[in-house]
């Protein structure tokens, strides 16, 4: 029996758990179990007490060999029989070494041996690599830039490298300097500069070196490399255009692969712009000033449309523009490349709302955010953007989804102006990103939840019509577990660019203050030293996390891991940090960031670095042997094959290219390589069928057939000539592959000689040649087509012919362009014969060309600059005289009018001298001056008082001679800048910097400003809210401001001269200086700008009169003188020639405003399909003076020309063909003439056409045309009409004949019209004889005027007429019965009138209409109307008179006159009149009586009249009653009046009342104790208002005056009496005192030197000297102390109330508020001159003594003391001379032989009680040789010397002592 141990006793105790039958062993430590016996349940545990199988192990379990019969669990492992199972997850197998399997087999692939086989029915076996450096916890890999760019110190060095991880960035890389810049920095801190921003495109990329501090002119530098090659192709810099301060120069650049746009966005000074250049060229296209005034940093953001787009726009923002409200902000598009800028405004007027610090643009959409106030994005479409931004609207508008926080800055949607990062580009967020299918936009100071939160940032993805699709936030597992919230402050969104395929973000303070994940730390995980920066990458169409960028920081140096390491690495040669994501943009697959200051140390500054990334880091699968692949092979990165390649196993296979190929197929350099295979070679033919390429490159080109571009290349050349673009004058031309490089070299190589035509081929591109292009005898031009060959001249020949003719020559497929006339040499033609060519075989022909020209180029050029600075160093405005000898400046500096003479008239580089300056006070801060035609008047305007001044001037434009004459109030505009008239100073202009406008006023009277009233106004914001000077050209056709809005002149086209309501804006040009005055010479070649920023007048000679700009005319259409198509020009041939012809076809000339094709002397041409556009005349023929030509008809033509034209056009323009000579002739067949008479009208209005300039014919010339005119009618000449739009036909019947017509037929429809020799029958009508019927129905007569009949009618039927009805004959009856009745049963709606030529009657004596009812009479001058009876002449009489005896009887009724009534005789009951009575004839006592009552307002009676007691005879009412009163009295309370005449009284009067209208005129006196009126009371001698308190006013009619004794009192004067009165003069007297009251002033005597009186007591206003004085015994100024002379004074200065001190007429002092200015100041002993204190007494003291306890204190950062008396300091007692300084202040001593300080023995230490020792003593004490000694409070201590230490004076004996023993 086996034996049985028993556990019991301790060991069970301490370790060992018994239950029943079961057993427990636990750790004696921590009592955790160890071994579990479950004899019950039959199962063991280790490491459990709890087994739930046969044997359980939690953790590992190490065995040699491990057997088990059933199911083996092992974590989420199950082995049973020949299965390994897993619950979840992959199953991971990893070996130290191999894994050994004879097969191994998966559910669709098996692994067997040395194959792979796939086991599933048609499906793909894909090799796959796993995702880049896999990091744990499923975080995104870890991207590693496989190129590096960094500034520094002042070079730009480049790293390629791609690293596998960290450790290899240790790599140093100094020597890989790429470009060195080291030139501009040299002798500076490289910490002075940084990267400041980048830009991508489809072929460059772009970065900006910028220094933030201490910046000089051309400091700033952009470099443009190729993407491909890594090549630098340009630099640009900030010398060339900069402005006031271009210290930020390149802060921000956009680019595509045709253009750039670097910003100065923030000069501090309103001065911003953006550059432009041209990638192609290098050359800088634009400089585009600020769009808005002040610093609103124009540029900060930027977007340009990518490439691809069919219009390139590019967006500028000025986000901290005031437009409307604070920092509301705008932004403007400008279209490339004619700069047509288009504003933007937000759509709401909120402030601070920042709008356009986000924008970006796709090819067709701008996006624009205004994350302020408003927290919205706005996306315009570039199908619908205008000119002004209040129509601007946008198809879709985003709000922000959500506030983000509470805070201001964390509600900003679309970007932030003030992120707070870094210097330049991190300065502020660009929040919006637009591709093709999404937008991005970013909140990077959103605030996410909780106190970590702050400006964790947010970005949002929308579809493009504003739909939400996801956010995203800082990935979680960005951080370490529990540091999550180290989020905050990430600024997550700082920067984004995406694609449609990927979405990049970048963090700029990503890590800051916080721990990074630990998958990418140390395992100690240390806190950063300070942000880093880093980008993620999205997938767009899902919003994975795909990568995120590598970061670092710094501690203990660079600090930066690779996701699996686990200790850091320090790098030592360049470093990340530092806002790194400042800037990300993606291309493709390809990533670039920049971190505008990463360091290379702690202790250095940033400078920055740029990097490039692949979206997904190269992965490869490798394969190191031969691969036969017998299936399809899909590879979707790269496959590169290192041995052989064979495609396809047999003939049948197929070779498919599923994608474009992205790169070149390009052989080793080594080698030379066949495609295909030739016989000789082997012996079968192994060839491509047929090779389709763009562009073909090869040394030798051999084969059957070979076309490139439609050339046979396969065929021998023979005797042709190729050009290329990018050929090579030295070549020899005669292949592709070695093209020449121009035309002229081409044609200049022709051998005329050699027989037979040559060709010169033009491929495709576009050329700038020298013209004239000569074209050799048998030349034929050939291009590659007439789209594709573009042909300019050179700058110097833009005026010269294009190509010049000779006989057998032909040129097709070409585009000529770019070319203008000039008239003077008759050259600017794009075709005509070569001088003295021969034509006999063949003319030359013309096809497929397309010629566009252009007006003559607009040239503006700065030529000199004068100063006027020390007259004026505020210059606002400049004007000249006629011939430009004299120039006049006013300015706010010194309110005068500045005259100065040149020598050369309007030549500032001649002699200019300053003549002298009028003072100007009525317009203080003058901005303006002009003159009339003859200078003998002046205007000036300003600011201050925002009105006119006119001054004469005795001497024309001699302002010494002017004296003020009036002003003219305007209230227009509070800011009067700019003042000009027109030609007859009918017209005045003034420009309002306030209102932004032009205001125009009417002059009444030339040049009387007293006769100006506004009549309208122009506004000017939306060109230039800062509108300045203004100049019109001589006619008022043009217009140019100046303002400060984009420092330049803006030019206007007004279509009515002078009339501002018509300009329109033709452009701007650049002059700089701050713009505000401008003057122009009289034939607008000189322009004159003065500003204020340099005190400078600039000269410009403009090569157009009048023209500055053709912004909005690019091609100078405008200016004229456009190119012209063709001359044929018979008299140049030479006289061999057999024929003078040309022939055009399929040719277009767009030649506005010039000729199109013009034919002369001689000529012949056929014009077949050929067009022009726009053309003064669209094709000429004209006689000349000689020359020949053959026509068809074998005759001979002398000195015309004629032309055969089929299919062609003249579209538009003013006439279409002119024929002028009678040898001109032209035959016109199927011609179109469209719109001709609209001129370059463009607008298709059919009712601008003039038919008449169609065809013109002059001096007998022929036109034979069958055309189709611009009103759609088909004409054959001038007699047959066609009109498609109405299908009517007229035919001009005097010019075409019918005589040999027998009839005539034409069928419409149902309906037949005849006509024979006999009659024509036209539908019912039937015209035969002299008889017009009808077969049916009655007949019409409808005219669209009248229908006349000039013979007598027979109308046997009823005549209905609808018109009007004349008769010209007699008209014998209406009716033939006298039972016939006459109806009229419509209204009459016209007059009934009788004929010219005498007097008709209505009715006769025997037969007259019974009763005539009308509305009105007229019978002669009668005219009754309703129940009046008037007159119908005005003025006339109504006479009413009795037939013969007969009286004119009214039977009972009263009679109402209200106008004047002539009788003979009048007898009524009664009479009521309103108006006078006259009575003529003469009256018996018994016909004057009036039986009733007389009731009038006035009785007028030519005769004398007696009423009972009064009669009225002549002019006098008598009382005929003797001794009688004679009473006139009214009745009521009425009153007697006499109104408006005279009463004259001649007896005594008695009135109670009267009210006097008129004069009173007594000729007695009138004898009254009292005399009173209403208000005035005469008695005694007084005369006294009746009313308490009121005024006594004596008040003279009309221009009289009041006349007390010898005083005249007018018009509130006083003046003395007539000539005789001493002196004139008027003495108050007053007994007391004299007061004067009132609120205005007092008026003294105003006069000059001359007009003194000179007597006592005088006071006056001098106008001369513009002073106040006074006479006692002498003339005595007011306002100061002045001498006699008055050269001598003491007196404020009226401007700044300082003290001005005057001696012999110069100032010589000044006292102010601060101090007293004057040059010298002495009293009895010192003398203040300059800056020098001295004594008047030789070798006397100069004391500075304070008072009480004062100091002296002499205050400088250096004080020169070399004046002190032997270099002495010393004080006047025993006391100490302390010299202290402040607070933390120290003395500097300088110099190099050393500091003096007191010395003595020890005898010399202590000067007593009453100077004790200090603390802080020094001296030198002689004792034994010497020695510094400092007394510390106690004892002298001595100085040991460098080591700071000190000694007792006995150690320091001691010392000397050793010392003496040691040297002996």
């Amino acid at each position: 029996m086996a034996q049985v141990g028993r556990i019991s006793g301790p060991l069970l105790t301490a370790n060992l758990e018994r239950n029943g039958i079961d057993l427990k062993i636990s750790n004696t430590v921590s009592s955790s179990p160890v071994l579990k016996l479950d004899v019950t349940g039959k199962r063991i545990g280790i490491g459990t007490d709890s087994p739930i199988a046969e044997l359980q192990v939690p953790s590992s379990l190490n065995t040699q060999n491990f057997i088990a019969t059933g199911t083996v669990n092992v974590a989420d492992f199950s082995l049973s029989n020949q299965a390994i199972n897993v619950s979840s997850g992959n199953i991971i197998v990893n070996s130290g070494s191999l894994i050994e399997a004879s097969a191994v087999a998966t559910d669709d692939i098996k692994i067997e041996e040395n194959n792979i086989y796939g086991t599933a029915t048609q499906a793909n076996i894909t090799l796959k690599t796993p995702p880049p450096n896999p990091i744990p916890n499923n975080g995104p890999a870890i991207l590693y830039p496989n190129k590096m760019i960094v500034s520094e110190s002042g070079k730009v060095l480049t790293h390629s490298t791609p690293p596998l991880n960290a450790t290899q960035y240790q790599a140093e890389f100094d020597s890989s300097v790429d470009i060195d810049v080291s030139n501009f920095v040299s002798n500076l801190p490289s910490s002075n500069w940084m990267i400041g921003d980048m830009a991508v495109s489809t072929s460059y990329y772009a970065f900006t070196m910028y220094r933030y501090t201490g910046w000089s002119n051309g400091d700033n530098k952009c470099y443009v490399f190729n993407r491909s090659t890594n090549q630098l192709v340009h630099t640009f810099d900030d010398s060339s255009t900069s402005g006031p301060s271009a210290d930020e120069w390149g802060a921000t650049i956009v680019m595509n692969d045709s253009y750039i746009a670097i910003a100065n966005y923030y000069t501090g000074s309103g001065g911003e712009y953006v550059d432009v250049y041209d990638l192609n060229t290098g050359s800088l296209l634009y400089n585009i000033p600020n769009a808005q005034p002040g610093g609103v940093r124009f540029g900060a953001s930027m977007c340009i449309t990518p490439d691809g787009a069919a219009t390139h726009y590019l967006g500028v923002a000025a986000p901290y523009a005031d437009v409307g409200s604070s920092n509301r902000g705008a932004a403007y598009v400008y279209r490339l490349p004619d700069f047509q800028r288009y504003d933007f405004f937000p759509p709401t007027n909120n402030s601070s709302d920042y709008f356009g610090i986000g924008m970006d643009m796709n090819k067709t959409a701008v996006a624009i955010a205004a994350p302020g106030s408003t927290q919205e994005v706005y996306i315009y479409s570039f199908n619908n953007i205008q000119t002004s931004p209040s129509s601007q609207s946008p198809e879709v508008t985003i709000p922000k989804p959500e506030s983000g926080g509470s805070s201001s800055r964390s509600n900003r949607f679309g970007g932030d102006p003030s992120l707070g990062e870094g210097l330049a580009t991190a300065r502020h967020s660009n929040g919006v990103c637009l591709t093709d299918s999404y937008i991005i936009i970013a909140s990077a100071s959103y605030r996410g939840s909780g106190s970590k939160g702050i400006d964790s940032g947010k970005v949002y993805q929308y579809d493009l019509s504003g739909n939400l699709l996801r956010g995203f936030l800082t990935p979680s597992n960005a951080y370490a577990p529990g540091y999550e919230s180290g989020a905050q402050r990430d600024r997550f969104g700082a920067s984004i660019d995406a694609t449609d395929s990927y979405i990049v973000i970048g963090a700029t303070s990503f890590g800051q203050n916080t721990i990074l994940a630990v998958n990418e730390t140390p395992a100690e995980n240390f806190l950063q030293d300070m942000a880093s920066g880093t980008f993620y990458v999205f997938d767009a169409s899902t919003g994975d996390l795909v990568s995120r960028s590598m970061a670092s920081w710094y501690q203990s140096g660079l600090q930066t891991y690779d996701g699996f390491s686990t200790s850091n690495t320090t790098l030592s040669a360049y470093a990340f940090g530092e806002n790194f994501g400042a800037k990300v943009a993606i291309d493709g697959d390809n990533i670039f960031a920049i971190s505008e200051g990463g360091r290379t140390n702690q202790s250095t500054k940033p400078t920055g670095y740029m990097l490039f990334y692949d979206v997904v880091a190269a992965r490869k699968v490798d394969i190191q042997s031969n691969l036969d692949v017998n299936a399809n092979l899909h590879a979707t990165g790269n496959i590169t094959f290192g041995g052989n390649i064979t495609l396809g196993s047999g003939a049948e296979d197929d070779i498919t290219f599923a994608a474009d190929v992205a790169s070149n197929i390009v052989p080793d350099a080594d080698n030379t390589y066949i495609f295909g295979r030739n016989e000789g070679t082997d012996s079968t033919y192994q060839r491509l069928s047929d090779t389709q390429v763009e562009t073909a490159n090869a040394t030798n080109a051999v084969g059957d057939r070979i076309f490139i571009n439609g050339i046979d290349y396969s065929s021998p050349v023979g005797n042709s000539f190729f050009v290329d673009p990018n050929g090579d004058d030295t070549a020899r031309g005669d292949h592709p592959q070695g093209a020449f490089k121009t035309i002229k070299h081409a044609l200049s190589a022709v051998d005329s000689s050699a027989g037979g035509p040559t060709t010169v081929i033009i491929l495709a591109g576009t050329y700038t040649e020298e013209f004239p292009l000569t074209v050799p005898s048998q030349t034929n031009i050939v291009g590659a087509g007439f789209r594709e060959v573009v042909i300019k001249p050179t700058t110097a020949t833009q005026d010269k012919d294009c190509f010049l003719l000779t006989g057998e020559t032909t040129i097709s497929n070409i585009t000529v362009m770019d070319f203008f006339y000039n008239s003077s040499n008759d050259t600017g033609y794009g075709f005509r014969f070569a001088n003295n060519a021969v034509t006999s075989t063949r003319s030359p022909y013309i096809q497929n060309v397309s010629v566009i020209t252009k007006g003559t180029p607009i040239t503006v050029t700065a030529s000199s600059t004068l100063s006027v600075n020390s007259q004026e160093n505020n210059p606002r405005g400049i004007t000249f005289n006629n011939d430009g000898t004299k120039m006049f400046i006013v300015g706010a500096q010194g309110d005068d009018v500045n005259e100065y003479t040149l020598s050369v008239g309007f030549d500032l580089s001649s002699t200019v001298n300053f003549i002298d300056s009028f003072p100007v006070p009525q317009c203080p801060n003058p901005t303006a001056v002009k003159f009339n035609t003859d200078g003998t008047k002046m205007f000036v305007t300003g600011t201050s008082n925002n009105n006119v001044h006119e001054y004469a001037l005795s001497t024309g434009f001699d302002v010494s001679t002017a004296g003020f004459t009036q002003t003219l109030v305007t209230t227009v505009d509070s800011d009067n800048f700019g003042l000009d008239f027109n030609n007859d100073g009918t017209k005045m202009y003034i420009t309002g910097n306030s209102t932004d406008s032009i205001y125009e006023f009417n002059l009444s009277s030339a040049f009387d400003i007293s006769t100006a009233t506004l009549n309208q106004s122009v506004y000017l914001n939306p060109i230039d809210d800062e509108p300045f000077g203004i100049e019109f050209n001589t006619d008022g056709t043009r217009m140019f401001i100046v303002g400060t809005k984009g420092n330049g002149v803006d030019e206007f086209k007004l279509t009515t001269g002078f009339d501002i309501s018509t300009a329109t804006h033709m452009g701007f040009y650049f002059v700089g200086n701050n713009p505000s005055g401008i003057h122009i010479s009289p034939d607008g070649t000189k322009m004159f700008i003065i500003g204020n920023n340099s005190d400078l007048v600039k000269s410009f000679d403009l090569g157009t009169s009048y023209r500055v700009s053709q912004d909005n005319d690019p091609r100078g259409f405008e200016v004229g003188n456009a190119g012209r198509g063709a001359l044929v020009d018979g008299s140049v041939l030479n006289a061999s020639s057999t024929q003078a012809s040309m022939l055009f076809h399929s040719v277009t000339f767009i030649t506005p405003g010039a000729i199109g094709l013009r034919m002369k002397d001689g000529v012949r041409v056929e014009w077949l399909n050929s067009f022009t556009y726009f053309a003064d005349i669209g094709i000429k023929a004209e006689n000349g003076a000689t020359g020949f030509v053959s026509p068809h008809d074998g005759s001979t033509r002398n000195y015309g020309a004629e032309i055969r034209s089929i299919g062609s056009a003249n579209v538009y323009g003013n006439k279409g063909a002119v024929a002028d000579g009678n040898d001109c002739l032209m035959y016109l067949i199927q011609h179109n003439m469209a719109y001709i008479g609209t001129g370059s009208n463009k607008d298709n209005d059919k009712t601008l056409r003039i038919e008449a300039n169609e065809t013109v014919e002059l001096n007998s010339g022929k036109i034979f045309f069958q055309t189709t005119d611009g009103q759609g009618k088909f004409k054959v000449g001038d007699n047959f009409f066609a009109d498609f739009d109405t299908g009517t036909t007229s035919v001009d019947a005097n010019t075409v004949a019918f005589d040999t017509l027998s009839e005539i037929r034409v069928n419409t429809g149902s309906e037949t019209t005849f006509i024979d020799g006999v009659r024509t029958d036209v539908g019912n009508f039937v015209m035969s004889g002299n008889t017009l019927s009808t077969s049916t129905g009655n007949m019409l007569i409808d005219a669209i005027t009248k229908p006349e009949m000039r013979s007598d009618v027979l109308m046997n039927a009823n005549l209905d007429i609808t018109g009007n009805f004349s008769i010209g004959q007699t008209l014998t009856r209406i009716g033939d019965e006298l039972t016939d009745t006459v109806s009229f049963n419509v209204d009459l709606d016209q007059d009934l009138k009788p004929g010219d030529g005498g007097l008709h009657s209505l009715g006769s004596t025997a037969k007259r209409w019974k009763n005539v009812f009308v509305s009105e009479a007229n019978i002669g001058n009668v005219k009754f109307f309703d129940n009046q009876i008037t007159t119908n002449v005005s003025n006339a009489d109504l006479d009413i008179v009795a037939n013969g005896s007969g009286n004119i009887l009214f039977d009972s009724n009263n009679v109402q006159v209200d106008n004047n009534l002539e009788v003979g005789k009048l007898i009524v009951p009664t009479l009521t009149y309103t108006g006078n009575v006259t009575q003529t004839g003469d009256t018996f006592t018994n016909e004057q009586e009036i039986t009733g009552t007389l009731q009038t307002d006035t009785l007028t009676v030519a005769r004398d009249a007696f009423l009972k007691q009064i009669n009225i005879e002549g002019g006098n009412i008598t009382n005929v009653v003797t001794n009688s009163d004679m009473i006139f009295r009214a009745l009521g309370t009425g009153k007697i009046r006499i109104p408006g005449n005279l009463v004259r009284l001649e007896e005594d009067i008695r009135v109670g009342s009267y009210q006097v209208g008129g004069n009173i005129t007594f000729t007695g006196d009138i004898l009254s104790n009292r005399y009173t009126t209403e208000d005035i009371k005469i008695f005694g001698t007084n005369i006294q208002t009746s009313l308490s308190n009121s005024d006594l006013e004596l008040r003279a009619s009309g221009t009289g005056s009041v006349l007390v004794e010898n005083l005249f009192f007018k018009n509130r004067t006083i003046t003395s009496g007539p000539p005789g009165v001493e002196f004139g003069r008027i003495n108050l007297d007053p007994a007391e005192n004299l007061i004067l009251s009132g609120t205005g002033a007092l008026k003294f005597p105003v006069g000059n030197i001359n007009q003194r009186r000179n007597q006592a007591g005088d006071v006056r206003f001098n106008s001369q000297l513009n002073v106040f004085e006074g006479f006692s015994t002498g003339t005595v100024t007011f306002g100061g102390l002045f001498s006699d002379d008055q050269q001598t004074s003491v007196q404020v200065n009226p401007v700044n109330n300082h003290l001005d001190f005057n001696v012999d007429g110069s100032l010589v002092g000044t006292i102010n508020i601060a101090q007293v200015e004057m040059p010298g100041l002495q009293t009895d002993d010192i003398l203040i001159d300059g800056k020098k204190i001295t004594t008047n007494v030789s070798n006397s003291d100069l004391e500075l003594t304070p008072n009480g306890t004062g100091a002296v204190n002499i205050i400088g950062n250096t004080i020169n003391l070399s004046s002190l008396s032997s270099g002495i300091i010393k004080n006047d007692s025993t006391g100490a001379l302390t010299i202290s300084a402040t607070d933390q202040g120290y003395h500097k001593i300088g110099g190099t032989f050393g500091v003096r300080i007191p010395s003595g023995d020890n005898s010399n230490r202590d000067a007593g009680d009453s100077v004790p020792n200090q603390i802080g003593d020094t001296r030198f004490n002689r004792t034994n040789g010497g020695f510094l000694e400092t007394w510390d409070g106690n004892v002298w201590q001595v100085s040991a010397g460098g080591g700071g230490e000190t000694l007792s004076q006995a150690e320091m004996e001691d010392l000397i002592l050793e010392f003496s023993l040691a040297l002996g």
